[in-house]
């Protein structure tokens, strides 16, 4: 070449390296600078005397330098052309020491002197800057973000990518999107991938796929993924909006699941229907075809509703005219008849359908059935009458014992002090037996009432009804046959013997009056378990295992205003003079105060049935005991502690006591008695007390006394004891007790008794709550 031609080479070749916009670098083999252009000064705040021939590392950061001198070294051995777009982005340091991005194209050049390397070096701080804001609006995002290259492999992801699929940025970058997808959905995803990157198009969220991700750790999750397309010059750059759908999946299917409830909630528990106004039925579901007794639903639909189902008069479409725009209505109460003629009770919501101008055009009505719900709430509403009379009678039973005792108690008296032949003494035993009466009739009261004193043992029922066999057939007469039945041959129960033979007494007396011209009396004894269901159909009733007795006649029966009323006390249907009213009193009380449960049945001409049912006994049936003679009273010389808060009744026992030989002190009330017995100068021997006291009962007063006196005995008097004796004592073998009203030569022999028993030890004979 000549060397004008050369001389213009060169310096057209200067021109362009001085003119370039990005700085540009010659080094040589040595790694020293032989060329910059004025870009490089500018960039690098070096002069180019400062520059050339200086190592190349004085424009790198100290702390790269060493991995910049390898990077250098591979370039050396392989040189290969490294344009702009696929360059090293390293960071250089200016003459003041800051540092800034930069990205180097990099180029071999020969020479005379040797290999070269020409590095255009191009200061990307702005563009750094704005891919950080870019990544910053990227990484505030709600969703997952994922930018995937023409070839499927992932460019580009945020902040919330790497926190939903468990990622660090780097391990994803580069990696095919697959890795983010079930491997059961590569092949599929690989082909939806292939057709939108031929044919893109927006999909916005909403709209999108509904795929399932997978996470690091292995778990899939459902997605729902917004697709858009960017076009470059390497192709088609496709951008993903990924959003867990996760709770969004669970909220749909309880929805449908809710949905589903309802729907099977509504067709399997109600009636569904839709009406005219004038009641012809346009539409009906089978759970009404059922409650109305039809066989089809095209049977039903045949009648009109206003005349055929509802009871006659109660059809008003005044009923279903809310107030309110929404024309709904609520529990409206009314009467339906079935296709057998029965009325049932029903609650109807709903709502009325109007047309566009608001004009009513039909009904919708939801029907449930709440005749079992009203048949409980009566029989709630009378177990609730009946309890509130039993307190009612036991408090004036109550009352009325300590009246009737100190009449007892007196007549006592004046009949030891007159002689049987005396015109007097008749008139006497005639109050006696008057005051006899008056306390039958306490008694029951007191039974009705769950208040008197039990002595429960273990009967065998089948056994006891043997026994009680004979006496039933005297009282039921010949022209009545007397049949008892037992369907299981082992059954025990607890209960009061004798308050036992007074229920079915008082139920036989009551089935003998009602066949006063004979019938059919059957007694029958079963195992019976109730469960659940029983008891919500009959509130006073508890889940268990029970001995079902049952006494059925063929009598007249009970009409249903007889029948709500027939264990309240003084009701009766007998003539006056013939009957108390007590007697199914009693029954209902006693069996209600030993923990049973008694039901009747009966109609008009077809005769009745009451079931009783006592808590069955895994326990062996107890001996009876032999029965105490009515002789008189012993006298007796111990001590005696008497606590009454009746003046009169404690007059009378302690003037009886004393004509015994007994020395009695006498107390109204707890605190009294605590005084007395502590300045008497001989303890007591015997505290006899009521049970109810002022202030507080008598099981607690024996407890403070048995400290001070621990070989004292105790005898309870009480005419009832739910509350006084179940709650506030204990009921042992030591617990000695005399019923109101009483006759003084059973006090007397009750005193000798309680004295004379074995002593026993202090915890258990004050034994307490």
């Amino acid at each position: 070449m000549p060397a004008n031609t050369s001389a213009v080479s060169d310096a057209v070749y200067r021109t362009l390296v001085e003119s370039a916009p990005d700085g540009i670098v010659i080094v040589g083999q040595e790694g020293r600078i032989v060329v910059v252009n004025a870009q490089t000064e500018k960039l690098f705040g070096y002069d180019r005397a400062e520059l050339l021939n200086k190592p190349i590392e004085i424009l790198i950061p100290e702390r790269f330098r060493g991995r910049h001198r390898g990077h250098r070294a591979g370039f050396m051995s392989s040189p290969t052309l490294r344009p702009m777009g696929a360059g090293l982005e390293l960071h250089g340091v200016r003459r003041d020491g800051t540092e800034f991005p930069v990205e180097i194209s990099l180029s071999s050049v020969q020479s005379p002197g040797g290999q070269l390397v020409s590095a255009v070096v191009r200061d990307i701080t702005d563009r750094k800057r704005t891919e950080e804001l870019f990544r910053g609006l990227l990484d505030s995002a709600p969703d997952a973000m994922v930018v995937v290259g023409a070839d499927g492999r992932i460019v580009l992801i945020n902040s919330q990518t790497e926190k939903l699929f468990g990622y660090h940025r780097d391990e994803l970058l580069g990696q095919p999107v697959e890795v983010l997808i079930p491997e059961r959905f590569w092949n599929q995803h690989r082909h939806h991938r292939t057709s939108y990157s031929a044919h893109p198009q927006f999909r916005p969220m909403g709209v999108g796929l509904q795929l399932y991700g997978v996470r690091k750790n292995g778990t899939e999750f459902p997605l729902e993924i917004s697709l858009s397309p960017q076009q470059t010059k390497d192709g088609v750059l496709i951008s993903s909006t990924i959003r867990d759908v996760t709770e969004r999946k669970k909220i749909e299917d309880a929805l449908r699941e809710s949905e589903a409830s309802f729907r099977a909630l509504v067709e399997g528990n109600y009636g569904v229907c839709r009406v005219s106004l004038e009641g012809t039925l346009l539409t009906v579901n089978q759970p009404l075809v059922d409650l109305l007794g039809y066989a089809s639903q095209q049977e039903l639909l045949a009648l009109n509703l206003a005349t055929q189902v509802f009871a006659p008069g109660e059809f008003s479409l005044s009923l279903f005219n809310p107030p309110g725009r929404n024309k709904q209505f609520t529990r409206i109460e009314s009467h339906w008849q079935r296709k057998d003629g029965k009325l049932i009770n029903v609650e109807l919501s709903g709502r009325v359908i109007c047309d566009d101008g608001e004009k009513p055009v039909c009904l919708e009505i939801l029907v449930e059935d709440v005749s079992r719900q009203h048949g409980m709430e009566q029989r709630l509403r009378h177990v609730q009458k009946m309890e509130a009379i039993g307190r009612l009678a036991g408090g004036i039973a109550h009352d009325f014992n300590n009246v009737l005792g100190v009449i007892f108690g007196y007549c006592s008296m004046l009949m030891d002090k007159l002689e049987s032949e005396s015109a007097l003494y008749p008139l006497a035993a005639q109050i006696s037996k008057s005051v006899q009466r008056g306390a039958t009739l306490t008694r029951q009261l007191l039974a009705f009432s769950r208040q008197q004193v039990l002595q429960p043992q273990v009967i065998d029922i089948n056994a006891h009804f043997k026994g009680f066999e004979g006496l039933l057939r005297r009282v039921i007469g010949e022209d009545i046959h007397l049949s008892v039945v037992s369907r299981n041959a082992d059954l025990h129960l607890r209960a009061d013997p004798d308050q036992l033979e007074q229920v079915m007494m008082n139920l036989v007396v009551n089935a003998r009056d009602a066949m006063p011209s004979g019938g059919r009396l059957t007694i029958e004894t079963a195992e019976l378990c109730v469960d659940e269901e029983y008891c919500t159909r009959n509130p006073e009733a508890k889940p268990g295992d029970y001995v079902m007795i049952a006494i059925s006649d063929t009598g007249c029966g009970m009409d249903r205003e007889t029948l709500a009323r027939v264990f309240e006390p003084f009701f009766t249907t007998k003539e006056q003079g013939k009957g108390t009213g007590l007697g199914l009193a009693t029954v209902y009380g006693i069996v209600k105060q030993s923990g049973g449960h008694v039901t009747v049945y009966s109609e008009v001409g077809h005769g009745t049935t009451f079931k009783i049912l006592m808590p069955r006994s895994s326990e062996r049936a107890a001996q009876p005991e032999p029965s105490q003679s009515e002789t008189a009273a012993p006298s007796g010389t111990e001590m005696i502690l008497l606590v009454e808060d009746e003046e009169p009744l404690r007059a009378v026992m302690k003037s009886y006591l004393q004509n015994k030989g007994y020395p009695v002190l006498d107390a109204a009330d707890p605190a009294e008695a605590m005084e007395i017995a502590e300045n008497s100068s001989q303890p007591p021997d015997l505290l006899i007390t009521d049970v109810v006291l002022p202030q507080i009962s008598g099981v607690k007063l024996a407890q403070r006394l048995g400290a001070l006196y621990p070989k004292m005995k105790v005898l309870y008097v009480s005419g009832y004891t739910a509350d006084a004796i179940v709650h506030h004592g204990a009921r042992s073998a030591d617990f000695v007790f005399l019923s109101k009203p009483f006759s003084l030569n059973t006090l007397g022999r009750k005193v000798r008794s309680a004295l004379d028993a074995e002593p026993v030890s202090t915890q258990s004979a004050y034994a307490g709550s």
